[in-house]
């Protein structure tokens, strides 16, 4: 057990703690001179702690007392006086009674004086084991709230009990009205208002009665119940709690009120979550009332009775008023920007509206709005470019593709430019691109926070200009984890709805934090370990507290602590339970359980999931295995029956088999002779089919459970299969394929399970020119997704010779969204997430397709030439997206025939590397006049080192001397 115990604990410590704290309480009464109310507290984990505390003012301070009446050391970590920590000076220690103890802390019987100079109306110590530093608990008391003074003959304690009586001593220092029952060798009733002490006479010396206490809210007895024996006493206590608890559960962060009349008069307001302790007495009326801007708020219930000691629970519930918050930001190209021939003149503007009325600005954008569908309407202006000449004297392929691209959380839209005509202005031709505004999905708005994100940016010929991202992530919590002895080094994974994280500790006396990403203001984030560890509450001490049930809601700027150790126990000692995990196989779906001296676990099917096993605290244990109850016609076992577990977290695997109960075959037989019975059970209704061969064949469908015999003349091969589901669910049969010997039998079972729901994703790997290059991509068959899954995909492309990759077209029908690599690459990998809270299978088709281009690289220059002279060629090119970085210069030197050739040597890079293409031009010889016989040549020995270029696109021009003259016939 983990958590704390405060005054009326459990009736299995009624007797111990009546004895140790009445003792404490007449102890620490005559330490003092009065009678104080103390409270006892108790926390088992790894060692117990036992303490006690009063408190009173006197002399300006506050003292504090604390007394261990348990058997192991605490010392004092914290004082608290009304919930807030207070700094103490320790005063003197000793021993209320006889004791001795010289280790750390305090010692068995042994008390320390504590002073501060704060006033208040409750003390709280925290208590931690010298032992185990992390197990700590907090006690309690009020100041000088029950300070009564006792006469010394009240002090001195009770008087000899008789051989024949049964002494009852009951305390009551607040005048509560009690009533006294006792049953057993005597009966009687009593009722008072004060302490008492109640002397029963009994039958013999060996007579015992059972002695009841009972008292009305606000007071209670310490225990409730003993039995007295002759000559013995027992002691009741009672004590007194006013305060009664209102816990408020306020997910929405509503802005709420509560207010109290009655006992005590008062109120409390705060917009979370909030645990109000209110001096209920006699008790009060409790309401609630809730509010959320634009929004309706109720609570459940709106008002209530809080009793003394008792708790209500209030829950905020609102509707109305979703919360968005979208990151928006779109770019365009700045003026002076260079697009191959032109240069923008006016850059893109873009207006962005949610639902046509609320605007976007730039970066974060939050606010309230009405339920139901939402739109984000995004308009792009015209881009202006200026240019030396109009765009209608440049070739088509010469002009860049423009398209102004939209990302909206993940899924790309992209809208083609469309070219205006040129028109000159004030000495150079301006150009108008304008783009048709992309058509956005709607997304449907409840009660919560959304988070969204559009981004908006051109793409020349397949590549971004300067896209921007999404930046500064608002929302997150920090995940702090504490890690016991023998967890140090184990990891534990937070995963929130759109990120995990896997951390580990190294030290066990230190906290490691961890910022979890969250969907938005609140997120489920789920917590694992590996098994054979358990994940609990903790606190920013490292104290442990109960277990952490999966899912939990983490708000945005929150700070969670957990602890990460081995299970704990949960019975009443200190240990931790050792754990078996099991499984078992049960075909024949026979009854079964599976049992340790601490718990037994039942069923009757396979098990789905590993089972957990408590196996109490002593190893090693013997664990059982039984047949609670077997199918019609059959007798079934276990295996194994009976095995000793020597080791924590150990696994076993338990097996079921069956025979037929109606005789023959030396007990494995059923049915008539030359028969093999079958049984199919099918509570379900599903579909299924049986067909068999061998000794006998045939076959034989089905909708329910159904028996037959199959007649055989040897063993028989059964092969079962499902043909239909029922409604809603995916059903197996087991086993799928069985052989029966001659004379037996063997039963076929159905099972159902929820419908697998999810997204059948196909990615459509393709390519815009089949001369362009080649394609991949995985996966390459259709891939099952589970809703709310996300399954990664990748895809390739290799370029041919003389094509320019543009980049990737990326398109999604059917349900669910994808993430992406940048698209200019051409290896591209992402995600596809399949949506959640689907109804029916859906199917997607992700295109992705790789956009090739030709590319060109030409000379222009005199194709004759009849003189001799220096020539001007230039070189252009278009190799986008790849980019110039040298042209050289050549020439084949003496002519073939009458024919020159120019070389250009175009040195590009993509990628990372280095690829040369060798351009051509030929000059032929022009008309020549020789002498006779005489031949006319052409030639040119030239040629450059690298020269630098640069850009996409571009040109560079260079002279080339050629030489024409006539040779005489000898030179030929």
């Amino acid at each position: 057990m983990i958590g704390n115990r405060r005054g009326s604990i459990s009736e299995s410590y009624a007797a111990v703690i009546a004895i140790a704290f009445g003792l404490m309480a007449i102890a620490l009464g005559i330490y003092v001179g009065y009678e104080l109310n103390g409270y006892a507290s108790i926390q088992l984990v790894r060692s117990d702690i036992w303490g006690a505390i009063i408190a009173y003012e006197t002399g300006g301070k506050t003292v504090i007392v604390v007394e261990n009446i348990g058997r192991q050391a605490f010392f004092v970590n914290k004082s608290f006086i009304d919930g807030k920590v207070v700094p103490v000076t320790e005063g003197e220690r000793g021993y209320l009674e006889r004791g001795e103890y010289n280790g750390p802390g305090l010692g068995p019987d042994q008390y320390e004086e504590l002073y501060a100079s704060a006033a208040g109306t409750i003390a709280q110590a925290q208590l931690c084991a010298t032992s185990y530093p992390k197990a700590c608990v907090v006690i309690w008391t009020y100041i000088n709230y029950t300070v009564r003074n006792r006469s010394q003959t009240e002090l001195a304690g009770p008087s000899a009990v008789g051989p024949n009586e049964a002494e009852v001593l009951i305390e009551d220092p607040y005048g509560a009205q009690w009533s006294l029952t006792w049953m057993g060798s005597a009966a009687g009733i009593m009722s008072g208002n004060s302490s008492r002490t109640v002397a029963i006479t009994l039958p013999t010396s060996a007579s015992s009665i059972t002695a009841s206490l009972s008292t009305e809210r606000p007071y209670y007895s310490v225990p409730t119940s003993q039995v007295i024996g002759a000559g013995q006493s027992g002691t009741f206590i009672i004590d007194y709690n006013a305060t009664g608890t209102a816990i408020i559960d306020d997910a929405v962060d509503a802005a709420w009120s509560l207010a109290w009349t009655g006992y005590s008069d008062g109120g409390y307001s705060s917009s979370s979550s909030a645990v109000v302790p209110i001096e209920a007495g006699t008790g009060v009326a409790v309401s609630l009332t809730a509010r959320y801007d634009g929004g309706n708020c109720s609570s459940t219930p709106p008002s209530g009775k809080l009793e003394a000691g008792g708790a209500i629970l209030f829950q905020v519930n609102c509707t109305g008023a979703p919360h968005y918050n979208i990151y928006y930001n779109a770019t365009s190209p700045s003026s002076g920007y260079s697009l191959s021939f032109f240069t923008v003149l006016k850059p893109i503007v873009v207006d962005a509206w949610i639902n046509r009325i609320i605007p976007l600005r730039s970066g974060w954008n939050s606010g309230e709005l009405a339920g139901g569908d939402v739109g984000v309407e995004v308009q792009v202006g015209p881009l202006y470019l200026e240019s030396a000449v109009p765009v209608q004297d440049i070739a088509s392929w010469a002009l860049p593709n423009l398209t102004y691209v939209v990302d909206w959380n993940g899924t790309i839209y992209g809208e083609a430019g469309s070219w205006g005509r040129s028109q000159y202005v004030g000495g150079s031709y301006v150009t108008p691109i304008t783009f048709q505004s992309p058509s956005l999905p709607t997304t449907y708005l409840s009660r919560g926070d959304y988070l969204l994100v559009l981004l908006g940016w051109l793409d020349v010929n397949g590549k971004p200009i300067g896209k921007p991202s999404a930046s500064g992530w608002p929302y997150q919590a920090n995940i702090t984890a504490w890690f016991g002895e023998g967890a140090v080094g184990e990891p534990i994974t937070a995963s929130s709805s759109i990120a995990s994280r896997t951390w580990t500790g190294q030290y066990v006396d230190t906290p490691y934090p961890e910022l979890i990403p969250l969907r938005g203001e609140a997120d489920e984030v789920t917590l694992s370990v590996p098994r054979g560890y358990q994940v609990y509450w903790s606190n920013s001490e490292g104290v442990v507290g109960s277990p952490i049930q999966n899912p939990i809601l983490v708000r945005n700027g929150s700070t969670i602590y957990v602890f990460v150790g081995k299970p704990q126990s949960n019975g009443s000692g200190s240990g931790s339970n050792d754990i078996l995990y099991f499984t078992v196989s049960d075909p024949p779906g026979a009854g079964w359980a599976v049992s340790s001296p601490a718990q037994s676990i039942s069923g009757n099917a396979t098990t789905a999931l590993e089972q957990t096993l408590n196996l109490g605290s002593n190893l090693p244990v013997t664990v059982t295995a039984g047949i609670t109850s077997n199918p019609s016609g059959e007798n079934c076992s276990i295996a194994p029956s009976s095995t000793t577990v020597t080791q924590d977290y150990d696994s076993l695997s338990f097996a079921v088999s069956c025979t037929s109960s109606s005789g023959g075959g030396g007990g494995s037989g059923g049915g008539a002779s030359g028969e093999i019975s079958v049984a199919v059970t099918d509570p379900s209704g599903a579909g299924w089919s049986l067909s068999w061969s061998g000794g006998a064949s045939g076959g034989k469908t089905g909708s329910s459970t159904a028996t037959f015999t199959v007649s055989d003349s040897g063993p028989v091969s059964f092969t079962a299969s499902i043909t239909s589901d029922p409604p809603g669910e995916v059903a197996t049969i087991s086993p799928a394929t069985a052989t029966a010997p001659a004379n037996a039998s063997i039963t076929f079972t159905v099972a159902t399970q929820g419908k697998r729901i999810g997204c059948l994703l196909t990615l459509d790997v393709g390519i815009n020119d089949t001369s362009g290059g080649s394609v991949s991509g995985t996966p390459s068959v259709p891939v099952f997704v589970a809703e709310g899954g996300i399954e990664d995909w990748s895809a390739s492309t290799t370029p041919n010779p003389g094509y320019g990759f543009l980049g990737w077209l990326l398109s999604l029908s059917g349900a669910g969204s994808y993430a992406n690599t940048p698209l200019a690459k051409p290896e591209i990998s992402g995600s596809y997430s399949c949506p959640s809270g689907l109804n029916e299978n859906e199917t997607a088709v992700l295109a992705a397709t790789a956009r090739y281009v030709k590319d060109y690289a030409e000379i222009a220059g005199p194709s004759t030439v009849s003189q001799t002279g220096s020539y001007v060629f230039t070189l252009r090119w278009d190799e986008a997206p790849q980019s110039a970085e040298y042209v050289a210069w050549g020439t084949n030197g003496t002519a073939s025939g009458n024919t020159l050739y120019i070389y250009a040597y175009l040195t590009i890079t993509q990628y990372g590397g280095w690829t040369t293409l060798e351009i051509p031009w030929a000059v032929t010889l022009g008309d020549v006049t020789c002498p006779p016989k005489w031949v006319p040549y052409i030639q040119s020995s030239f040629s450059t080192g690298d020269i630098p270029a640069s850009g996409e696109t571009g040109n560079i021009t260079q002279q080339i001397p050629i030489t024409v003259g006539c040779q005489p016939p000898s030179k030929i």
